[in-house]
């Protein structure tokens, strides 16, 4: 084999594992509006429990509108955060009519909040938030990302 021809072959696997590393890549320093950080799987970030959510990521700012009732913010059952490729929690509880609050955490990246086999599909782009009302039967629904097949959770209506 040629030395030139070496040289191409090995220009092109090192570019295919560029492109396979950017599109795996992590945001793990992307912050969200309220602190940043990351969402822990197991902490649901910023002291959210992972059965019920809630709390802001990484310890930032109370986003929930302040002490007065305005009819905005903090009226969700439960927040989810979708960082680092990751729903968090990972095990999402809540009564039937029930609201969910979704923040993407990431900087760069969008994330849908897809529960299949529902009309439930909210596409956030970076650093966006949105609520849903869960007007579900109860039961277990998977949740994912469409853009991301690594992503999942499930969603239980009580």
């Amino acid at each position: 084999m040629t030395e030139s021809r070496m040289r191409s072959r090995a220009m092109i696997a090192l570019a295919a594992l560029l492109l396979l590393g950017a599109a795996c890549g992590s945001d793990s320093g992307a912050g969200g509006p309220d602190g940043g950080g990351a969402a822990s799987p197991t902490t649901g970030g910023g002291g959210a429990s992972p059965t019920t959510g809630g709390g802001a990521a990484g310890g930032g700012e109370d986003d929930g509108g302040g002490g007065e009732d305005d009819g905005g913010g903090g009226s969700a059952a439960v927040t989810v955060q979708v960082n680092n490729f990751l729903f968090a929690p990972s095990n999402i509880e809540v009564a039937a009519g029930s609201e969910i609050e979704v923040k993407n955490g990431n900087a760069n990246t969008p994330h849908t909040f897809t529960v299949e086999g529902t009309d439930i599909d909210l596409e956030l782009s970076p650093t966006d938030s949105d609520d849903v009302t869960i007007d579900l039967d109860p039961g277990s629904y998977d949740v994912i990302c469409r853009f991301h097949g690594q992503m999942s959770a499930t969603l239980t209506v009580t």
